[in-house]
């Protein structure tokens, strides 16, 4: 789903359509439902339901469409997975089978009028035209295929044919997007190769530069995190601690060696000058990500 991270396919909501009005664990599939419904309304802040999740502590400082939807895509899984149990060894989610991918079928014809919009003027290569018009298609042949398949409901292989089905449309729309990213990007090795190299056992903050998952690509320990809030303790230890002179009241430590390398401790204070200035006008965390790292260096040039 475009622009909050995450995305449904067409046949795994009508597998989750049977699931949701299966007997057996009917409280597990109704909290599902629930769940689901409360989550996508949330993020698509459908009739401002966001400010009754805002009520929640230091759920307006997240952000809440990015982190909700991986647990409502794992809500819908589970209830495919329920309905395609239940097509094994039920009768009426064989009839339920064919009325939801009919209902599917209505629904994606009535986003997809909807969305009309949203591609008047958009310029795009032959090659990337082909792709989106098979990617606006897919949908309709996963549903055809199911009503191809809800005629035979009674065979023993059908399941299994409708397992194939749902696992290809989920595979294609996985993999067109990867297959559309980048292939070579432009890295500058230099702070990475310098926390690889002097970081030890300690770990690095950064909010403007190494995002999280870098640190799980190249082998750093990291305190970063993407869209979520810092706890006040958190932010107060790096504005006292990790910032030389960054408050009055602080003692500056190791006054006895200012006359030695002069150079670093210098750029660190001037560094420091130039937050104090832009503090009005940045995001604090960016800066002070930025001249903890500094600071951190010009601390190790001393020798400290």
């Amino acid at each position: 789903m475009g622009g909050i991270g995450g995305y449904f396919g067409a046949s795994v909501c009508v597998l989750a359509l049977v699931g949701l009005f299966g007997q057996r664990l009917r409280a597990l599939r109704i909290f599902l439902a629930l769940w689901t419904v409360a989550g996508l309304a949330g993020a698509l802040n459908f009739l401002h339901t966001r400010e009754i999740w805002n009520l929640v502590p230091l759920l307006s400082a997240t952000s809440f469409p990015r982190y909700i939807m991986p647990s409502c895509e794992m809500a819908v899984v589970i209830l495919a997975v329920l309905g395609l149990s239940d097509l094994v060894t039920s009768t009426r989610a064989k009839r339920l089978f064919t009325t939801s991918t009919i209902f599917m079928v209505l629904a994606v014809l009535l986003l997809a009028y909807d969305a009309r919009s949203l591609n008047s003027g958009v310029v795009m290569t032959h090659t990337t035209h082909v792709v989106f018009i098979g990617l606006g298609l897919l949908p309709f042949i996963a549903l055809g295929l199911f009503l191809i398949l809800g005629r035979f409901t009674m065979a023993r292989v059908t399941p299994l044919l409708i397992a194939i089905v749902l696992v290809g449309e989920s595979l294609v729309l996985f993999f067109v997007p990867t297959a559309q990213s980048p292939k070579v990007i432009n890295i500058d090795y230099a702070p990475i190769h310098f926390l690889q190299a002097n970081q030890g056992q300690e770990r690095f903050l950064d909010f403007a530069v190494l995002y999280p998952n870098w640190g799980t690509e190249f082998g750093i320990n990291s305190l970063s995190a993407i869209d979520l809030p810092f706890p006040k303790s958190f932010k107060n230890f790096i504005e006292n601690r990790s910032l030389p002179r960054s408050h009055a009241r602080q003692p500056v430590r190791y006054q006895r060696r200012h006359h030695r390398h002069r150079g670093p401790r210098a750029r660190a204070r001037r560094a420091l000058s130039r937050v104090r200035e832009r503090l009005g006008q940045v995001p604090l965390g960016a800066e002070l990500g930025r001249v903890a790292a500094r600071a951190h260096q010009a601390r190790r040039h001393r020798g400290l």
